[in-house]
């Protein structure tokens, strides 16, 4: 069968008053509840191939290139399309490691992200409201079993008052490769301030980070388009489709441009990560994005950050802590390395997600 195929047609946080007690709840509902059998796996929850329209390669070609770098996992989420795994047309050599998960775009009043899906969605939202086009969306993805990621909000031109109303949802594209240069001017509102604005009324929401690619036979190896500049590191018990949703659901991942993690913890009440240096360095030489003039910052910087965006320690190393107490209602990290060279500085980020305080679930 040739690439024109066919289509198939926890809340997990608990805490309580005390220190002790919180402590206790931490240890074990945090990220390090999985088992010892848990371990970490790559992936890209959004990605597209020419059957959209306006990208340059097969659905065989796009399974190649993410089989060929490495990633364990892969949702290619076509516009208003279900992709059946069963149905793509394996590389020379199989398909690997790589583990093929549905998933579908679904566009119209905005677009969101269904992953895990068992069928093709129609929902017609164009023209509808923002908010009720949304909640239409997600709400048909939680009913046929997926799982909702809310997808580029800056190009989508989405703001909390939009999103506040969808009460179903936990997952935003807090980093969208694509679009990140597309829109430069909206990248900070785009990128993490919505995402803090969020957290901050109290919503439960976990930041994923995409690359959204569309162009691998792009000269310019530098186009915002292409794949391997964001992804997401899951911590799941397996590499299915089960329990990969599942991680993502309970928000056990962190979003990655380059940045490699060693910890992830929230035990014994302190929030603790920490960078594997090499494996960093290696994504950081590799990495087709482009330098940038005047980056000034330390090589490597950890920041925990809590409600308003307001950074509430940093640190100018590779590994940190922070106690987690009732002072703030969430923290979250986010971990930056700057590797400077001739054409100026790169810098890679990871996004672990927010811890809350504050008796939400």
């Amino acid at each position: 069968m040739d690439d024109k195929l066919r289509f198939a047609s926890g809340r997990w946080r608990s805490v309580l008053a005390t220190a002790l007690v919180l402590s206790c709840l931490l240890g074990s509902c945090s990220r390090d509840r999985s088992s010892a059998d848990a371990r970490w796996y790559r992936g890209n929850t959004h990605a597209h191939t020419e059957l959209c329209g306006h990208a340059d390669s097969t659905p065989t070609e796009v399974v190649r290139w993410y089989r060929d770098h490495g990633y364990d996992f892969l949702v290619l989420s076509e516009h208003n399309l279900l992709i059946a795994p069963a149905e793509v047309k394996a590389p020379p050599g199989g398909l690997g490691k790589l583990l093929l998960i549905p998933g579908e775009e679904l566009t119209g009043a905005k677009d969101v992200i269904g992953v895990n899906l068992p069928k093709v969605l129609r929902i017609r939202t164009k023209g509808l409201p923002t908010t009720e086009g949304v909640r239409m969306q997600v709400d048909a993805v939680l009913a046929a079993g997926g799982l909702p990621i809310v997808a580029h909000p800056a190009s989508s031109k989405l703001a909390a008052q939009d999103l506040l109303p969808v009460g179903a949802f936990s997952l935003l594209e807090i980093h969208n490769a694509h679009h990140r240069d597309l829109r430069p001017a909206e990248a900070k509102r785009w990128s993490e301030e919505l995402w803090d604005e969020l957290l901050s009324t109290g919503r439960v929401i976990y930041g994923v980070a995409t690359d959204d690619s569309h162009q691998l036979k792009a000269s310019e190896l530098a186009h915002p388009a292409r794949p391997g500049r964001a992804w997401v590191m899951v911590r799941a018990e397996a590499l299915s489709p089960g329990a990969i949703t599942d991680a993502l659901r309970r928000g056990d991942f962190y979003g990655s441009t380059g940045v490699i993690l060693t910890t992830v913890s929230t035990e014994g009440g302190s929030y603790r990560v920490a960078v594997d240096v090499e494996r960093t360095r290696e994504q950081a030489s590799a990495s087709q994005w482009v330098g940038r003039a005047g980056d000034a910052g330390p090589p490597w910087e950890i920041r925990f950050i809590g409600p308003g965006g307001r950074v509430v320690h940093r640190a100018m190393a590779t590994t940190a802590s922070y106690p987690i107490t009732k002072e703030h209602s969430y923290l979250r990290c986010k971990v930056s390395y700057r590797l400077r060279g001739e054409g100026g500085t790169k810098i890679f980020h990871a996004w672990t997600q927010p811890v809350f305080t504050d008796g939400r679930r």
